[in-house]
């Protein structure tokens, strides 16, 4: 399909924005991020629970807890939480320098003023100068291969069989009592470091070696044997090597000084680590050197130790803290290191090795060595979400946007939009066609530019779905087109669908590539990965998805290498050994998340550098992954039983009698009693690099058919364990996939006394003794029920005589009213109904019993004849009611019901009476006396609005007249006379406006008036400040009125006498106290003249309050002091 409108088909060079090349210079500099990329370093400090920041020594034992060494104390951590020893242990407060972890389990600890101090799991033992310590600063530990422990301290070294201690000084040969480090290698010689050389101890002698004997340095911090047997030491000037019987100095030669090294270890992938006091960590990686320090996320480039854990994770001890480094496998860029936004949607490297980032409504950024970098155009699209990233032939760039596709040049100085049709449209895809053509993917089809002309493909075309996600063109050139509803190859200018083709699920296709033998894989949206071949005319698909091997169906994008086939999903990446999967059709997968170091969620694009990196574009940033990293160490946690308590209770096991686990602490095969069946399995995971992502299963043998379903959970509860034997097996997880090997515990819950084969003899016999007994009683007492039996029934007959005689007495008493009568059993089941009844619901007993049932709840028409019916058998009482009910003709009917309970001598409940009473014309009376009340009202407002309007015309008319008075005393007066008409109009309207008619809300009228009689008179609020405290009383008719009229007479005489030219306040009060109230207008003016009294005076005003005043029953208090106070106190009329 052509399109029409041929002027949008020239890239418009007019719009390109140019810029001069010195300041894109200057613009690129200033835009770029110098920060480096995130390694995965974390760091605990005293704020996450450290005894302290400074850390000198770190250790993993057996279990997997790591133990840390500080300056006030030793702790373990089990990767959420820091455990430290009880305030009286000497290694809860002192300087720990070392550990060691014997071949027996127990941990050695090297204490600063401690001596040394020994801790099996449960119990401690601590050995000082009073032992035969040379010193009680002992400074490091370690084993030989006879058993014997050799500590080294301050003031020499010192050997222990575990009785006796042994003493080794230089006056026996060691070339310094001041000892730093020991090592026992794998010949059983004893490496001695001090502050002034190195010592080898054979067993019999001394071989001492200094800067003399080829050592770097004469201060050693610590010595390592390597796994190809050279022994490794650390010196204040460098790294020393022996090998071959001496020593030689290991030369870096990289321009980085490495001296004072601390630490030398080698990782579990054979590379050499080095960390120094003063310039981080080195590390050799292949023969590549790299550096870590504080610029990468190092918390201090000060090292003191270092130590490799199970899971290869590096921890290094500083003045500032522990740090654990998660290695280099991935390493992420996010809005720390410079990014726009670290919400990515798509990745893309260009020619110069730059990788690419699109970002939702963030625009774009790229990484260039290892620096984030925001292009100089940036806030043309800084807004714009970037879908889709190419190059054409020329090496410009084609941005996809969601507002059209953007062009930048190659040098990155001039950017725009070049197809006016496109600009209102999102580009999902870009793809630039091996024919130089360039291929748009919108919600309206294919567009291309080629030849200066742009056509569309669309459903036209084939396209059933025109809703295009995905183009890609493969190695021989056909183009792939992924959309919302499936998959397509062009043939021409044809869409067709290999949905159609293969029977395939039309769902959304998320990404496209190819495999280095020609396979097409195309990702989805939820349906996993399909992978297409076509080999010498044959076609074939194959499906991946979690039914066979996948973990997630959702699968966001896929790319692939010589080896792998990368998926990205919403939870992380998974990798599939991609030959193996070929080849045998056997899906070797691995998935990484933040439990192995991938940070990432969502991964919704992937690209290849030329360097060979992977890179990923996720939600939470870039992330770079390293091909030469090697396998991850262990992606499994380890799981410890931390107790065992019974009823949720702590137990010391010891002191009940079993024998306990010197590591653990917890009894060995245990048989507890029965009445230790309620248990409670306290249990931690121990997984540094997730331990947030910890989940736990368990399973009971002998109790359970199954695993409990993964729980962040760590404690199994377990209650009326039955007798037998059990084992408790736990695993642990950090992904969901890949559980730990279980940790079992053996036990046995033993039967209770009672359970025993001695008393289960004793219960047969008594059993044996209790039927003979039973069968004896059973006799006697079948004879007894006979003759009880007989007496019931003759008292039964008689009593069934009696009721009828009374049924028949009430039956006729039923049958001559109109009123409607059932009765009910003690059971509330219908019995009776007279023909009142009938009458009046009409139906039959039988018809209305088949129609709503028997039951007195279900033939009610109240929805509350539960709680009536509970209400008078609780009394004892009869209970009226009303109901409204409907006849068989469908006639409304009004009931008055009483329901009376009728009790035996016994005080049971024998029968329910309910006689219903018409009283239907009584409601029809009720509705026209409420809706004659509504009509007065009505009439009564129209009233108060006939008189409002007519007083207002009064005051108009008093306008008028006004008008034509030249008196100022005769219009004074009309004044006077307006505001007192306004006064009374004010409350008709009040009356009028309310929602009753004998009553207004005072409250509000007085505001109302206060403001008219302000506006009547002129007052400048500014000078004359009024001020209302009136509280909620509602006044009828007859007291509102002279009320009104006071006020307006008071207020309007202190606007006018009260006050000079300087103004004042006027307050007005009305509240209500005790069974009075209280309306006082007040003013802090001029008051009356002296001799004037208020209550003979002779102006019409004061008169007039005095008159309203005994009106209403009032006492009118005046008090002249500091301006004029009027209280009027007067009783309310009801």
């Amino acid at each position: 399909m052509q399109v029409k409108d041929k002027s949008s088909l020239r890239i418009r060079n007019q719009s390109i924005l140019q810029m001069p090349m010195f300041f894109m210079a200057l613009l690129m500099l200033f835009s770029s991020v110098v920060q480096g990329q995130h390694y995965n370093f974390t760091t605990y400090t005293i704020a996450n629970g450290m005894p302290s920041n400074q850390v000198n020594a770190v250790h993993q034992d057996k279990a997997g807890k790591l133990w840390i060494g500080t300056m006030n104390g030793a702790c373990w951590f089990d990767g959420t939480n820091f455990y430290r020893f009880e305030q009286d242990n000497p290694a809860s407060f002192n300087p720990v320098k070392a550990f060691y972890e014997d071949n027996k389990g127990n941990l050695w600890m090297a204490i600063t003023r401690g001596g040394i101090g020994v801790f099996n799991g449960i119990r401690k033992k601590f050995y000082t100068i009073d032992n035969g310590l040379l010193s009680n600063n002992a400074t490091a530990i370690t084993q030989d291969k006879t058993g014997r422990y050799w500590i080294g301290t301050s003031e020499g070294l010192n050997s222990f069989d575990g009785t006796r201690f042994s003493s080794y000084t230089i006056l026996k040969g060691l070339v310094s009592n001041e000892v730093t480090c020991l090592l026992t290698d794998s010949k059983g010689n004893i490496w001695i470091g001090t502050t002034n050389g190195l010592s080898k101890y054979d067993g019999k002698q001394f071989t001492n070696f200094t800067i003399n004997e080829g050592l770097t340095g004469n201060i050693i911090y610590q010595i390592s044997e390597l796994n190809d047997g050279s022994i490794w030491a650390g010196t204040n000037e460098g790294i020393s090597i022996y090998q071959n019987g001496k020593f030689g100095a290991f030369d870096i030669n990289k321009g980085v000084s490495v001296k004072k090294v601390t630490a030398i270890l080698e990782d579990y992938k054979k590379n050499k680590w080095f960390s120094t006091y003063g310039n981080g960590m080195c590390l050799i990686d292949h023969g590549h050197f790299f550096t870590l320090t504080k610029d990468e996320g190092l918390t201090d480039n000060n090292i003191l130790c270092m130590k490799e854990d199970n899971e290869g994770n590096i921890w290094i001890g500083t003045p500032r803290g522990l740090c654990r480094y998660s290695g280099g496998r991935f390493i992420t860029y996010t809005t720390e290191n410079g990014f726009n936004d670290n919400r990515l949607l798509t990745a893309y490297t260009d020619h110069l090795n730059r990788i690419w980032f699109g970002i939702v409504n963030g625009g774009l950024n790229y990484i260039h060595g290892n620096t984030v970098y925001t292009p100089p155009f940036e806030n043309i699209l800084a807004r714009a979400t970037i879908w889709s990233i190419a190059q054409d032939a020329a090496q410009n760039f084609w941005f996809g946007t969601s507002t059209g596709p953007a062009l930048v040049s190659t040098d990155l100085s001039k950017i725009s939009f070049p197809f006016d049709l496109l600009n209102n449209k999102i580009i999902y895809a870009v793809m630039a066609h091996r024919n130089g053509s360039l291929w748009f993917g919108t919600d309206r089809g294919i567009y291309i530019y080629e030849n200066n002309n742009l056509r569309v493909l669309n459903k036209l075309n084939g396209l059933q779905n025109d809703n295009i996600r995905y183009l890609f063109q493969d190695r021989q050139g056909l183009v792939w087109v992924g959309t919302l509803q499936g998959m397509y190859f062009m043939h021409n200018e044809t869409a067709v669908s290999l949905n159609d083709k293969l029977n395939l699920n039309k769902t959304p296709i998320t990404s496209i590539t190819q495999d280095i033998e020609g396979n097409i894989i195309f990702s989805t949206f939820d349906f996993g990965v399909y992978i297409f071949s076509k080999k010498k005319g044959t076609t074939a698909i194959r499906h991946l998805e979690v039914g066979n091997g996948l973990f997630n169906n959702r699968i966001l994008t896929v790319a692939s290498d010589n080896n792998y086939l990368w998926m990205g999903t919403p939870l992380g990446i998974d990798r599939i050994d991609w030959n193996t999967y070929l080849k045998r059709d056997f899906t070797n997968i691995i998935h990484f998340d933040k439990s192995n170091g991938f940070y990432g969620v969502e991964t919704n694009a992937a690209t290849y550098d030329k360097d060979g990196f992977l890179w990923f574009a996720t939600v939470n940033g870039a992330v770079r992954y390293n091909p030469n990293s090697g396998y991850s160490k262990s992606t499994t946690p380890v799981v410890l039983l931390q107790s065992i308590k019974a009823y949720m209770r702590e137990v010391n096991w010891s002191e009940q009698g079993f024998s306990i686990d010197s590591i653990t602490g917890l009894p060995v095969n245990p048989v507890f009693p029965y009445g230790y069946n309620n248990l409670n399995f306290h249990f931690t995971g121990i997984y540094f690099a997730s331990p947030d992502a910890l989940q736990y299963r368990w399973k009971l043998d002998g109790f359970d058919d199954y695993w409990v379903p993964a729980t962040n959970l760590n404690i199994a509860n377990y209650s009326n364990l039955p007798p037998g034997n059990y084992t408790f097996q736990v695993q642990a997880t950090a992904n969901g996939h890949d559980w730990s090997p279980s940790l079992t515990y053996d036990f046995k819950v033993k039967s209770p006394v009672w359970r025993t084969n001695f008393f289960y003899f004793i219960y047969f016999v008594a059993l044996t003794l209790l039927i003979l007994v039973i069968l004896k009683l059973r006799t006697r007492s079948l004879r007894n029920a006979q003759l009880l039996l007989r007496q019931k029934i003759n008292e039964r007959t008689h009593q069934l005589r009696e009721n009828n005689m009374q049924l028949a007495k009430l039956s006729i008493v039923a049958s001559e009213t109109d009123n409607a009568v059932m009765i009910f059993d003690h059971n509330l089941n219908l019995e009776f109904v007279n023909e009142g009844y009938t009458r009046m619901h009409g139906y039959t007993m039988d018809e209305i019993i088949r129609k709503q049932g028997s039951k007195l709840t279900q033939l009610s028409y109240n929805e509350n004849i539960k709680t009536i019916i509970k209400d008078c058998l609780e009394e004892h009482k009869s209970v009226i009611y009303e109901t409204k009910i409907t006849h068989r003709n469908g006639q409304q009917l009004w009931t008055s019901s009483t329901l009376t309970p009728v009790f035996n001598d016994k005080d049971e409940l024998s029968n329910i009476v309910v006689i219903d009473t018409d009283i239907t014309l009584h409601k029809k009376m009720e509705e026209q006396i409420r809706e004659s009340l509504d009509e007065k009202n009505i009439l009564l407002k129209e009233i108060h609005h006939r008189v409002k309007n007519n007083l207002q015309i009064i005051v108009s008319l008093f306008n008028l007249q006004s008008a034509y008075l030249q008196d100022k005393a005769s219009h004074k007066i009309l004044k006077e006379g307006q505001d007192r008409i306004r006064s009374m109009a004010l409350i008709h309207d009040r009356f009028y406006q309310s929602d009753g008619t004998s009553r207004i809300d005072f409250d509000d009228y007085i505001k109302r008036l206060c403001e008219t009689i302000m506006q009547s008179q002129n007052a400048n609020p500014q000078k004359i400040r009024l001020q209302i405290e009136a509280e909620k009383i509602s006044l009828d008719i007859d007291t509102a009125v002279p009320c009104g009229l006071i006020i307006n007479e008071l207020v309007s005489n202190a606007i006018k006498h009260a006050f000079a030219d300087d103004g004042g306040t006027i307050w007005v009060t009305f509240k209500k106290v005790d069974d009075h109230y209280l309306l006082s207008i007040a003013d802090n003016g001029k008051g009356l003249p002296d001799g004037k009294d208020f209550e003979t005076a002779d102006t019409l005003g004061i008169q007039l309050v005095n008159v309203l005043s005994d009106q209403i029953d009032g006492k009118v208090t005046v008090e002249n002091s500091n301006g004029l106070k009027v209280i009027i106190k007067f009783k309310p009329s009801y």
